[in-house]
């Protein structure tokens, strides 16, 4: 189910992703009492902001601001720049319905405690963003960098959606990384590309990535969900071209108890496998596609199941072999869209199983 688009999305302790329950979408429309500008370096971000003791208010600025304000338990506040201006970061604290455009923040930026209602446009993000505890944050038309060991955008028990926009890297950090608690959510035309993990998500709530999203070129891994992660691709987006052999991950990774269910999407180009599913973790595919991938379509290890559904999913034309899996995996699949295997844990087509079960 694809998110609604031009919102911010707010939701409190009880918040969900579509795939989990109601997500509370509204848009802002706050009347600001206040209208000022800041004009850096002569003037002071943190001076002006505390000036306005927390009324509805908008500041525009103009130039470049060293400082890294601290927004502290606002309520409506617009944060507005001319497309040169910038911060050196910024810190939002217990704050709400807050918008934040056109600016460049040259170092990290903070969402946390229960800071809510945070829509960003086209922004860029040279230092990361940060989001924590029961924070919402809405992302579009924006620049999300992981440089300097920063993770592009970290998420930990917090709700963040991004799209149209780009997460891309050129140092050793993840383009995403959501931790316990976490639900992220990218849709639009998002690309993400990193040195190191596209996604990395552990003990995540949820992670959807509805198309035309692109995980592409990530050194290490497109997508990493792992210990009860579960995830989505969906809508036609594309996860390819990531991974390489030396660090065996590839194109989407699912380990210890994760899922992914895959509809109308495309792995391909992968390396080494397009999709590895591993410790007591599952995989979905329905009207999606696994080609090309260098070794290998999709591995299965260690009490894993595959299920490929409906006669237009196909996992073919991958490396030496479509589908590999040990004994004591499973894999089920709609008639010959299943190419090489060496799978001993494969259970037959659906056809097959239907037929062979007595009152069918």
């Amino acid at each position: 189910m694809p998110w609604e688009r031009d919102y911010v999305f707010y939701a409190s302790r009880l918040w969900s992703f579509p795939l989990l329950g109601v997500l509370l979408f509204a848009p802002l429309t706050t009347t600001f009492a206040a209208d000022v500008t800041v004009n850096c370096p002569a003037d002071s971000f943190q001076t002006t902001l505390d000036s306005l003791g927390g009324q509805p208010s908008t500041i525009t600025v103009h130039g470049d601001c060293n400082e890294t304000p601290s927004v502290n338990n606002f309520d409506n506040l617009n944060i507005q720049g001319d497309g040169t201006s910038s911060l050196g970061g910024l810190l939002v604290f217990g704050s709400r319905n807050m918008r934040i455009q056109s600016l460049t923040f040259r170092g990290q930026v903070v969402t946390d405690l229960q800071s809510s209602w945070i829509e960003i446009t086209q922004c860029d993000f040279e230092g990361g963003l940060q989001v924590g505890r029961y924070s919402s944050v809405y992302i579009k038309n924006s620049k999300v960098a992981a440089r300097n060991g920063n993770n592009g955008i970290g998420v930990s028990d917090a709700l963040v959606m991004v799209t149209d926009s780009e997460i891309v890297g050129d140092g050793t950090a993840n383009g995403l990384l959501a931790g316990s608690g976490a639900r992220l959510a990218l849709q639009g035309n998002t690309t993400v590309e990193n040195n190191s993990y596209g996604i990395l998500a552990v003990s995540a709530r949820a992670i959807e990535i509805d198309g035309p999203v692109t995980i592409k070129n990530n050194g290490t891994c497109g997508v990493y969900l792992i210990d009860g992660t579960p995830g989505s691709v969906t809508n036609g987006a594309t996860i390819r071209d990531n991974g390489t052999a030396e660090h065996w991950c590839g194109g989407i990774w699912v380990e210890r108890n994760a899922s992914v269910r895959m509809t109308d999407g495309t792995v391909r180009h992968n390396d080494p496998f397009g999709i590895a599913v591993m410790l007591n973790s599952s995989a979905m595919v329905e009207h999606s596609t696994i080609k090309g991938n260098l070794q290998g379509g999709v591995r299965l290890i260690g009490l894993s199941s595959l299920w490929v559904k409906w006669s237009d999913s196909t996992v073919k034309n991958n490396g030496k072999y479509d589908l590999v899996c040990t004994p004591d995996s499973r894999a089920y699949s709609t008639k010959q869209n299943i190419g090489k295997m060496a799978c001993p844990g494969y259970a037959g087509s659906f056809e097959d199983v239907m037929a062979a079960t007595p009152g069918q």
